[in-house]
């Protein structure tokens, strides 16, 4: 009686650590077997050009990301107040950044007029970084190289204070390391060096709500929104991360059942093995009986319990309305295969545990 109290408890504890490796195994999956993938986003920065008898006073950088909630443009707008304290001269403004085609940029609220460039020559101060920083860590960031066209205005700018403003859209790059969509963006400020003066940068970022968010500037969070500012140009760009943040009663929604049902096919496994020897006692019959009945049946449960538990948490994500946020929210199909496959094992060898020990008829006073 002693050794089969025993084997009974050897029994419970090797379920329970099996169970335990059936929670962490699916999330284990989700963060470190996702394949990766990357689409580039745009050069953005601030204009280049021969700036040495003009200064800025300050600069507000303002990105407005909150479109990206419905899937939306993004819009960047630079302030300058500039400042000329020689003669009236003509200066040659170039961006290279795609989205400002398809908006403005003025001088003391009138409009200048532009000219496309074709492969513009672009100084080395113009690149971006290899990584950028994410909620969490940090990954790749890649720029759109088929973009070799740049703007080129021509404004005339008189003696004393006046205001350029230039405004346009920009579409980011995406990255998904995770469950997420990282949306990237990378603006280039090394080009403001070339100023004859630059007193002072303010920079606000604007996000979803609720989003999570990564600069490679250090900035002070309020609420939604995200502001810094500098008496000097704080370093050659600023990367920006953000990403969708989904509540966590629909992440447990989408992550529960597959873990559930997963184990669920496991502990029917073991009931399945119980049920098929509990009317014998004799150890050579429950072993045939094992083998021949209960295995199949515990794999044949295991099998259909995690299916189901699979089909409702793909059901409940494409309920959810903002399931394109989402990146690899699932392990490719050869590691969830192979996670199966290691189930199949685990439920056929409890099924047969448990028609051997735990199907054993007790014995009758």
């Amino acid at each position: 009686m002693k050794i089969l109290a025993l084997k009974k408890r050897f029994l419970h504890i090797a379920t329970f650590l099996l169970i335990l490796l059936s929670l962490i195994i699916p999330k284990a999956v989700n963060a470190n077997m996702a394949a990766p993938y990357f689409e580039p986003g745009e050069l953005i920065g601030e204009p280049t050009g021969d700036f040495r008898n003009l200064g800025i006073v300050w600069e507000k950088l303002n990105f407005d990301l909150r479109p990206l909630n419905n899937f939306g443009e993004s819009t960047v707008t630079a302030i300058y107040q500039i400042r000329n304290d020689g003669e009236k001269i003509p200066v040659e403004l170039l961006f290279v950044s795609p989205g400002i085609k398809t908006s403005s940029v003025t001088i003391d609220g009138k409009k200048i007029a532009a000219e496309t460039i074709k492969d513009p020559k672009l100084r080395p101060t113009w690149k971006v970084p290899s990584k950028v920083p994410t909620p969490g860590g940090s990954t790749e960031f890649f720029v759109n190289e088929s973009v070799n066209s740049a703007l080129k205005f021509k404004p005339t700018i008189p003696q004393g204070e006046h205001q350029l403003q230039v405004q346009y859209i920009v579409e980011p790059g995406i990255s998904e390391p995770s469950i997420y969509k990282h949306y990237q963006f990378v603006y280039i400020l090394a080009p403001a060096k070339d100023w004859a003066f630059f007193k002072r940068l303010d920079i606000e970022i604007k996000i979803p709500k609720y989003w999570k968010v990564a600069t490679s500037l250090p900035m002070k969070r309020e609420g939604n929104i995200l502001k810094a500012s500098f008496d000097k140009i704080p370093a050659d760009n600023l990367a920006i991360s953000t990403r969708f943040h989904q509540a966590w009663y629909v992440s447990l929604m989408i992550s529960l059942p597959p873990v559930a049902f997963y184990i669920g096919g496991l502990i029917a496994a073991g009931w399945i093995g119980k049920v098929t020897t509990r009317k014998t006692d004799e150890l050579k019959t429950r072993f045939f009986i094992a083998l021949l009945l209960a295995i199949p049946l515990g794999v044949v449960s295991f099998l259909m319990l995690a299916g189901i538990g699979l089909y409702l948490g793909d059901v409940i994500s494409n309920l959810s309305s903002q399931k394109g946020h989402f990146g690899n929210q699932y392990a490719p199909i050869y590691a969830i295969l192979f996670f199966l496959f290691i189930g199949l094992f685990i439920s056929g060898f409890i099924a047969f545990i448990s028609a051997i020990f735990l199907g054993r008829k007790r014995n009758h006073n």
